[in-house]
Formats: structure tokens, C-alpha cells, sequence
């Protein structure tokens, strides 16, 4: 079994981008649109939203390595503040 790495991300940050992202969800690029439906369900729906040192993250762990890589590569790109781990 794979360890994929669990993402911790600054939640404000992603915030500013939801509205780019709820854009995606109509994307023909079907990757595009599974990142975006990833990060809006666990900003808005399922998110496990801690405080830490007064900010908020959101962290989420993205199955797949393949997709895993894909989220991060659009948090990169919309320049969104994360830190991956593995346990």
C-alpha cells in the first residue's frame, strides 16, 4: 500500500482562489476539473479545518500518486502556501 502524502494548507490562501476554482469545475480537461472538485469539496464540504499558531489549515490527503502530484502542482501554480508529509 502507497503512503501518499497528506497536505496541510494555509486555508485563507485557498479562499482567495475558490472562485477560479468553482470556474474549473466546468473544465473539459478532466483532470483540471477532478483537482478543482478535490480542493472545493474539502475547503467547503468535508474540510478538517485546524487552528494552528492562529491560522487555519485545511488538510487533506489526495489518493493516487498521480493525483496527489496534480493538487500540487495547482497549488503551486495558484501559489497557495502547503506543506506535504507522510506518516
Amino acid at each position: 500500500m502507497a503512503d501518499y502524502p497528506l497536505l496541510i494548507i494555509k486555508r485563507d490562501e485557498l479562499i482567495k482562489h475558490r472562485e477560479e476554482l468553482e470556474k474549473e469545475l466546468n473544465s473539459k480537461d478532466n483532470i483540471d476539473r477532478r483537482v478543482a472538485e478535490a480542493l472545493l469539496e474539502n475547503l467547503l464540504i468535508n474540510s478538517h479545518v485546524d487552528n494552528f499558531d492562529g491560522t487555519d489549515i485545511v488538510l487533506i490527503q489526495p489518493e493516487l500518486t498521480f493525483f496527489n502530484k496534480q493538487v500540487r502542482k495547482k497549488l503551486d501554480d495558484l501559489d497557495v502556501y502547503y506543506s506535504e508529509h507522510i506518516f
